[in-house]
């Protein structure tokens, strides 16, 4: 059967055996800890949702990589992880108000999706925190929903059209008998 893994390979055996089309998120985690080491921050936690995902271990990787390189530590309890089967309302809620009762707490957090930063950002507003003043928070997908809060919200935007033509394409060649499997990250 013609087919193509989009965004979120679930493991590496997976990737050898399918054609794949997804995003950096490796590379793109390191962007934004630069952009948050460069806006002054050095207690950076993350918040993830499915760690045994290829996309979140990936984008994990980058995180703790590049707060290597910037001579950061991660204390401990600052890398969170939603472990139970939790309703995506309730995302994440629990992981900040652990994260925010530390003795030092976070001054930036990133979330493995851009649904838990909403979460995140609402349940830091109910702390009566401000966004980005008191905690800056970033999301992954680049969802239209983070150009209604206030202030917008910082994520990195998924490439969907660039990824849709390309599962397009690897399909098409499939079909045609022009390709066997390959891998395609934006």
């Amino acid at each position: 059967i013609n087919h193509v893994v989009i965004d979120s390979q679930l493991s590496s055996t997976i990737r050898s055996l399918s054609s794949f089309v997804g995003a950096d998120g490796f590379n793109a985690s390191r962007d934004i800890v630069d952009y948050l080491v460069e806006a002054g921050h050095s207690r950076i936690a993350t918040i993830q949702v499915f760690p045994e995902s290829c996309s979140t271990s990936e984008r994990i990787q980058g995180i703790r990589e590049q707060l290597f390189r910037h001579g950061i530590s991660t204390p401990a309890g600052y890398d969170t992880r939603i472990e139970q089967d939790m309703p995506l309302p309730q995302q994440g809620r629990q992981q900040l108000r652990e994260l925010m009762s530390l003795p030092e707490p976070p001054t930036a957090v990133i979330c493995s999706h851009d649904v838990l930063a909403f979460n995140v950002i609402d349940e830091l507003r109910k702390m009566k925190l401000c966004v980005p003043e008191d905690v800056s928070v970033v999301g992954f997908d680049g969802s239209e929903l983070g150009d209604y809060l206030q202030p917008k919200l910082t994520s990195v935007a998924q490439p969907v059209s660039k990824m849709a033509d390309a599962i397009i394409n690897q399909l098409y060649d499939m079909i045609d008998g022009r390709c066997g499997n390959r891998s395609q990250i934006f």
